[in-house]
């Protein structure tokens, strides 16, 4: 049996240019490197060299498009994905405590993780109180004033004192400024040693896990969404995403819908994607959507993060096959004859995606509906482009197919379909 050498994973790192020289003696002399060297791949020890902030998440990011080899571009990917998620599951364990406070609504638990970002592990509640303040989440005034509030716990106030320390001290209470100068109280320090002591095992026996439930999708701006992206453009042009944010969080589908600007080359033009994960193999999935599609679906979730369901009775599935299946029976070039499209290879639709615009309204009940729909058709002169494709907006007719469940296109599909595409979307 070959024992691989203590220094092979960091050396590798440091050879690859991910570890500089000072990181890499650095992460030598922890007493964890002995069992790291043990680590069949380089992602646990890359996760572990972030975790003790021997080198930062967004170090690693920038230096992800020059390596050399896709393999160490996969490592990379995979190390970054389980820090965010690792990033995460510790957030989410000290904002369960702040609802648990009484300091973060329950219903706002989701907002506040996305809005303090993964880029860093909080170490104690009031950290997270002190970003949601210095990012806007919480406004200063109400921070003030769950201060002066009377009663609540005294882990409450200790969390509160120990945030107000930390904050700029442009607008302190009275309050704060007699905390700045009081010694620490001796309930505080075993407070904080039972809260160090507590994250670890809450973690280890499952809350980590119902928060990766729940959030295992990387934000909008993460940094695998983003190496993904980037790998949606041709090699070698200059692109960037700013402007990023997210748009909303399908709970149910466990799906993020994202807006930015994306600029190739010096042009800017608005970009959609949504980020998902592969139930096949949980992989990260980073898809192109159309911003104004994307838009109206993920801006009309309502407060328990669902979509309106305006094609009731047609089940959305339902509607979407049917209206591709129509799609490829109007795709341009098609055999018409009965030898010719018996041998045929069958076209593909030009329907990409689609997105209901107003509830369906019943022609026949339960039998025939009409459904405006918004559809973004790709362009067949450029495939493989991002943002190849142009959005028109019809009334079409969808029917029952014959068996219950079954639901198509009416007969006029071919005249609602070019009466669609006529003419460019125009939006409100």
């Amino acid at each position: 049996m070959t024992v691989t050498p203590l220094s092979c994973p960091f050396l590798y790192l440091q050879r690859i240019g991910l570890l500089e020289t000072s990181q890499y003696w650095r992460a030598m002399k922890h007493p964890a490197a002995q069992t790291l060297a043990a680590s069949p791949g380089l992602v646990e020890p890359l996760v572990w060299l972030m975790r003790k902030q021997i080198v930062s998440a967004d170090a690693l990011a920038e230096a992800c498009d020059s390596l050399a080899l896709a393999g160490d571009r996969d490592m990379l990917d995979q190390a970054l994905e389980q820090y965010e998620l690792f990033c995460m599951e510790a957030n989410g364990v000290w904002l369960d405590l702040l609802v648990r406070e009484g300091l973060v609504c329950a219903g706002e638990r989701e907002h506040v993780l996305q809005a303090i970002g993964f880029e860093t592990p909080f170490t104690a509640p009031d950290a997270v109180l002190v970003r949601m303040v210095k990012r806007g989440v919480m406004p200063r005034k109400r921070f003030d004033a769950l201060r002066k509030a009377s009663g609540g716990s005294a882990r409450r106030r200790a969390i509160l004192d120990d945030a107000a320390a930390s904050l700029p001290s442009d607008a302190p209470t009275p309050r704060a400024a007699v905390v700045r100068k009081a010694p620490r109280k001796p309930f505080r320090a075993w407070g904080e040693l039972a809260l160090w002591i507590l994250a670890p095992v809450l973690l280890a026996f499952g809350i980590g896990m119902i928060t990766r439930a729940l959030n295992a999708l990387p934000a909008c701006d993460g940094w695998t969404v983003g190496r993904k992206i980037r790998a949606l453009t041709p090699p070698g042009v200059a692109r960037s995403l700013t402007d990023i944010r997210e748009i909303g969080y399908i709970e149910a589908a466990q799906l993020r819908g994202c807006r930015a600007t994306l600029s190739v080359d010096g042009k800017a033009a608005p970009f959609a994607y949504t980020v998902a994960s592969d139930p096949k193999d949980d992989k990260l999935v980073v898809t192109p959507a159309d911003p104004v599609i994307a838009q109206m679906r993920f801006g009309r979730l309502d407060a328990n993060a669902r979509p309106p369901d305006l094609t009731y009775p047609i089940p959305r599935t339902a509607l979407e096959s049917a209206m591709r299946e129509g799609g490829r029976r109007a795709a341009p070039g098609r055999a018409t004859d009965g030898w010719s499209a018996r041998f045929a290879p069958e076209p593909r639709s030009d329907i990409a995606d689609l997105e209901p615009v107003e509830p369906c309204r019943a022609l026949v009940v339960g039998v025939r509906y009409t459904c405006r729909l918004l559809i973004e058709r790709k362009d067949p002169q450029r495939p493989g482009v991002v943002g190849a494709s142009t959005l028109h907006q019809g009334e079409f007719t969808i029917e029952q197919g014959g068996y219950a469940g079954l639901w198509k296109v009416g007969a006029d599909f071919q005249r609602e379909y070019e009466a669609a595409i006529a003419a460019p979307y125009q939006a409100p």
